[in-house]
């Protein structure tokens, strides 16, 4: 299966000798999930090393972002297919590639963890890089960002029920009690909690889910109900 934005691990598959396909895995820390196995012709990433600029909390200018995929071997007409290791990284690439202006990219489904359980096949090679050209974007899509005011409007629609803010960090960050999660420094943000009216959606209570239309109505219902 291949909708517009994304595929399945047989599409991937079938595509794995096109040339006009490129892959990143986008780890964590370091890439030593990558390093250990990968997808054949995937390109291994920490995640911020291709989604953050390199001196401020912010996203990749138009110009570094084009430098980035020309070294990368990544043209303007390439479809890139990205998945991560956590699982959510996959969707943070997706969005960062769109958000700067690649017209095609898509997330596999299920991510590396199913690309395994199919018995797909997998490879610590590290494949060859031949550099492309890449002309840089005309801007970022600011379509797809919300920003601070943007969202302190939206508290409103949301209390008269005609739409939902979301919350993907994890419970104890939702709480107040930590503000990063569990197994990592506690450190990130100047104070604890959340932005009012939002509900809580944790990325790997979404993740680990099927995402069946039932499924997104039932959770929608619940983020509501917690946002009201």
């Amino acid at each position: 299966m291949s909708s517009e934005r994304l595929v399945d691990p047989a599409w991937l598959e079938a595509h794995l000798d096109d040339p006009k396909l490129r892959i990143f895995e986008l780890n964590s820390a370091a890439t030593d999930s990558y390093d250990a196995w990968h997808i054949p012709g995937a390109q291994g990433w920490q995640w911020k090393d291709w989604c953050w600029d390199a001196a401020m909390r912010d996203f990749p200018t138009p110009e570094e972002f084009a430098r980035r995929c020309a070294a990368a071997g990544v043209s303007n007409d390439s479809t890139i297919v990205v998945y991560g290791d956590p699982l959510q990284y996959g969707t943070y690439g997706w969005w960062m590639f769109s958000y700067l202006g690649h017209k095609d990219v898509r997330v596999l489904d299920g991510g590396k963890a199913l690309w395994q359980a199919q018995g797909r096949p997998t490879t610590a090679e590290v494949p060859d890089i031949v550099p492309a050209a890449y002309t840089p974007p005309s801007g970022r899509n600011e379509a797809m960002r919300a920003r601070r005011d943007e969202v302190l409007a939206f508290i409103d629609v949301v209390k008269a029920g005609d739409g939902v803010l979301l919350d993907h960090r994890t419970v104890e960050e939702y709480r107040g009690e930590r503000v990063n999660m569990i197994g990592n420094p506690d450190v990130g943000a100047e104070r604890a909690g959340r932005i009012p009216g939002f509900g809580l959606g944790n990325y790997r209570a979404s993740c680990a889910n099927t995402l069946t239309v039932p499924y997104i109505r039932s959770v929608s219902t619940i983020f509501h109900a917690a946002a009201t």
